[in-house]
């Protein structure tokens, strides 16, 4: 045998053709499993116009989402709760309208669908279309995507690129708008008071702890002392300078500029706005775009509304679903069909004051404005029953008699507050944790109460009348210092891993069994894999 032969392995050229063609190997994989993923994601489906009547001439909601993430962000909806909420629409009646209906709309009366909607999210984030495009495939929904300029040519691979947008627009499921050239901040201080100036969005970290600052658009550059660092022409050349800026790059990526704008801070242009500033981006807004969404907290847009000056509702990440509909029925009187989840379980209470859906290990409350929700369990209580629940923030538990008296309890800021008759009766200190377990055992006419498994309390409710057994009673606590809008706010109550016993015998309960606990895991690992594969895309 020749040397080279002999000592073959050992030969770097062959390690480097090795090397080579392992890398060519995983690339065409890598390849290949996109392709299949882009595939899924945008290319399987395309959007379909709905065969709906048109006779619709008052006008429709503008809802935006902030994105759309595998799993609650505090960001963003998971894509379970983003379903969620679309599916209820749809089942609500709301159909989704596109740019072009409602320019024609505005500009020739053209009538749209009975309960139109348009939808759209906020940001260009990938994980919102990869998360969300299943929901609009499945309720043929069009949605609108807004981005920043810049994002389509930063490195930052968390926002799509412009080859990702064309592929969507494609589909037909997606439109193009934008929130302006770049994300920024101007004017800023942190929380020490300190003046941080202008930084650009990726100069700016947690630690910064900015707590007050503008945008570029809104106002002139201004010093620590509040006085210009700029005069009105420059100002101007600065703003209409960026509004170019954003019709040149987005013409160089996408091939042209988007209908359809969102100014960076909302509520602000044509109602708080300096004179000067407010003249040339009213300007450059009429010039470069055909709709824009100026405001924010309204949702609904009528037909003596400005195409300059239309309104959204920005859904906020942690809402559950019949607070939206909630929001809805509110803003514009529309008829809505509130979710219960499961449907045996809301059979068991009577709800007042809101309404309550019971979804897994979770039953939550969501009042209607101003209100104090309230659901109470239909049949009386055990007498040895035990109560036991993890509570969320506005969530208060307790009993009530036949006569509609109730005592609760709930955690506010470290303490166990008890109520008799709406009033705080007493306050009682308990470990704080991040979770508030509870635990309620009544016994002659006594609650006794345990928090986060600490000391025992016990609450007197002598007051209430025993005579038709007591009632479990859970609520939904508005917070006492609302003021001035929030006094109308809506609340949204959590109840986790509800569970009443007697005895040996379960009386109801929220707690997942052993099986559906395998079945939450094992769709849990699939879920995890698929998803763990689409975010490799």
């Amino acid at each position: 045998m020749s040397k080279k032969h002999r000592f073959a392995v050992l030969d770097p050229d062959r390690k480097n053709r090795r090397k080579k063609i392992r890398s060519v190997i995983q690339a065409a994989v890598i390849a290949l499993l996109s392709y299949v993923l882009v595939q899924e994601v945008f290319l399987m489906k395309t959007y379909e116009t709905p065969d709906v009547p048109m006779a619709n001439d008052d006008g429709f909601i503008a809802i935006s989402y902030p994105g759309a993430s595998r799993d609650e962000s505090g960001h963003s909806l998971s894509k379970d709760e983003l379903s969620a909420h679309l599916s209820a629409l749809k089942r609500s009646g709301f159909e989704t309208v596109s740019q072009r209906q409602v320019l024609e709309f505005y500009r020739s009366g053209s009538p749209l669908p009975e309960k139109a909607m348009y939808l759209s999210f906020e940001d260009g984030q990938r994980d919102t279309v990869i998360y969300a495009q299943p929901a609009l495939e499945k309720l043929n929904y069009k949605a609108t995507l807004f981005t920043y300029a810049d994002h389509l040519v930063s490195d930052d691979r968390s926002y799509l690129k412009a080859n990702h947008l064309k592929t969507m627009m494609r589909s037909g499921y997606w439109e193009m708008a934008t929130n302006g050239y770049q994300l920024a901040y101007t004017n800023a201080f942190n929380r020490e008071g300190h003046y941080m100036g202008e930084l650009n969005a990726d100069e700016v970290s947690a630690d910064m702890d900015i707590v007050r600052s503008n945008h570029p658009l809104m106002d002139f550059l201004r010093d620590e002392n509040g006085i210009p660092k700029e005069d009105a022409d420059r100002m101007k050349e600065r703003i209409s300078g960026e509004y170019a800026d954003m019709k040149e790059l987005y013409t160089r990526e996408l091939g042209d500029l988007p209908d359809v704008y969102a100014i960076p801070r909302p509520n602000v242009l044509y109602q708080d706005m300096h004179p000067a500033v407010e003249e040339v981006n009213d300007r450059n807004i009429r010039t470069y775009y055909k709709l824009h969404f100026n405001r924010s907290g309204g949702l609904f847009n009528g037909p003596d509304d400005s195409v300059t000056d239309l309104t959204r509702l920005r859904v906020g990440p942690d809402w559950p679903v019949n607070h939206l509909l909630m929001t809805i029925r509110e803003e514009t009187g529309m008829r809505v069909s509130f979710e219960t989840g499961d449907q045996e379980k809301a059979d068991r209470w009577t709800i007042r004051g809101g309404a309550a859906e019971f979804r897994g290990e979770q039953a939550i409350l969501t009042s209607e404005p101003g209100a104090e929700v309230t659901a109470l369990l239909k049949e009386p209580l055990p007498e040895d029953a035990i109560v036991q629940a993890t509570l969320g923030k506005s969530a208060a538990l307790g009993i009530a008699d036949g006569t509609g008296k109730a005592v609760l309890l709930s955690v506010e800021k470290g303490q166990l507050v008890v109520r008799k008759a709406g009033k705080v009766v007493s306050k009682h200190q308990i470990p704080r944790k991040n979770e508030t377990g509870i635990r309620l055992e009544v016994r002659d006419h006594l609650l006794h109460v345990r928090v986060n498994e600490g000391e025992d309390f016990t609450i007197d409710a002598g007051q209430l009348d025993p005579a038709e057994g007591y009632r479990l009673q859970l609520a939904g606590l508005s917070d006492g210092n609302a003021i001035e809008d929030e006094e109308n706010a809506i609340t949204d109550a959590f109840f986790t891993n509800l569970h009443v016993t007697s005895s040996d015998s379960v009386v109801y309960s929220d707690v997942p069994s052993g099986f559906d606990k395998v079945k939450d895991k094992v769709g849990e690992w699939f879920g995890h894999l698929f998803y763990s594969l689409m975010d490799r895309f």
